[in-house]
């Protein structure tokens, strides 16, 4: 895995490679992004999250990963990553509240 330091060049890289895929009909397949940047689908994941947090208009969805063309499919990767924000809440919470259980049980 690419050290912390090696981790700028690599958003710059991704950053390049994703300008040339506006619109949700010239996405590029995760596979195709990590064997162009050389790492695992974790290290591709943590870096299309950096670049969002950042204010980087990266959208995705089954066709792959493109810098939005329009409100609507920017709207729509808002809509899939709030679903699966509300999916790990309710994994925590379920998972906390079995916790008590485990460590009285241990």
């Amino acid at each position: 895995m690419p050290d912390i330091k090696s981790m700028k060049p690599l958003e710059d890289i991704l950053l390049g490679v994703l300008s040339s895929h506006k619109g949700k009909e010239n996405a590029i397949k995760s596979g195709e992004l990590e064997k162009l940047l050389n790492v695992k689908g974790s290290v591709l994941r943590n870096l299309i999250n950096k670049l969002r947090a950042n204010g980087n208009p990266i959208c995705s969805d089954a066709t792959g990963y493109y810098i939005a063309a329009n409100s609507d499919e920017f709207k729509k990767t808002i809509a899939q990553l709030a679903s699966r924000k509300n999916s790990i809440e309710k994994a925590i919470n379920g998972m906390m509240g079995i916790l008590c259980c485990i460590v009285s049980f241990v």
